[in-house]
């Protein structure tokens, strides 16, 4: 006789009235580092899209490339190239070749970015075209990587608003993997919280995602967007932390929560959180 509580979502409701189904969407930063295929077995319906960053899927060869992809998605998630690698073929003219290539290796989400390069739109329509066309899901991030060469809120807001034209499954805020100096971070990886007011406004938030690779950021986003809100960039190492966090199963979680909600009232910061908990 099966036991009822085999099912890890129906002991999660019985203990904290919490689900693992409806939250928000999680993409880990996949670095080629041993554990991380243990961790995404190990807690797959936490995790939603692995992204293999930088440029790391030109140092494997295409049978180990094919082999890392088909591991990850026998998973049940999504794999993504980073966004660099795009760019830096797209300068070159040679962004075909890197597509038909992830596509070959069983990549199932495609990144777009300009976090270090500008790319004509004609490209981004081509490249948005090609996952569109071959089933396979869009992201564009937004955003720039040199701390000295920001986009400004409205930049921001102008560019989101292009890429909402490339009808993507994902719009990325830029965080790179540290969290500061970037888009919705200052320099002390403190957030700026007018920024993420702005940018809710102008884009769906099911679509939207904010990289936010310290568990600070992500336990004060969803403090304040709700367990729905799609965080990125995360670590291998805090998949498991971030679901607690998303579950409200964190010691202090309900006082901090309480805490935050009370802030929030007295700002001019609006809680987009009112069916999130």
């Amino acid at each position: 006789m099966k036991n009822e509580y085999e099912d890890n979502d129906h002991f999660l409701k019985e203990i904290s009235g919490a689900s693992a189904k409806g939250l928000g969407r999680t993409m880990v930063l996949d670095r080629l580092a041993p554990g991380t295929l243990e961790a995404v077995r190990l807690l797959p319906e936490f995790v939603h899209t692995v992204k293999i960053g930088w440029g790391l899927p030109m140092l494997l060869n295409r049978k180990k490339l094919e082999h890392r992809v088909r591991e990850l998605r026998s998973a049940g998630v999504d794999v993504s190239n980073g966004g660099t690698m795009m760019e830096l073929a797209a300068s070159k003219g040679k962004h075909g070749l890197v597509l038909e290539q992830l596509m070959h290796s069983n990549f199932n989400s495609i990144e777009l970015s300009e976090g270090v390069v500008e790319l004509h739109r004609s490209v981004k329509r081509d490249i948005a075209e090609f996952a569109h066309s071959n089933g396979m899901k869009l992201s564009v991030e937004v955003g720039r990587k040199n701390p000295r060469n920001q986009l400004s809120l409205e930049g921001t807001v102008e560019k989101i608003n292009e890429a909402l034209e490339l009808e993507p499954d994902t719009v990325i805020i830029e965080g790179r993997e540290t969290g500061r100096s970037v888009e919705i971070f200052d320099d002390a990886g403190e957030i700026k919280w007018d920024w993420v007011e702005r940018i809710c406004e102008v884009c769906p938030q099911d679509k939207l995602m904010f990289e936010a690779p310290q568990e600070k950021q992500q336990t004060e986003l969803i403090l304040h967007l709700g367990k729905t809100v799609n965080l990125g960039n995360v670590s291998v190492q805090s998949i498991g932390a971030l679901a607690t966090q998303r579950l409200g199963l964190r010691g202090g979680y309900a006082r901090r929560q309480d805490r935050q909600r009370a802030y929030f009232r007295k700002s001019c910061i609006p809680i987009y959180l009112s069916s999130s908990y």
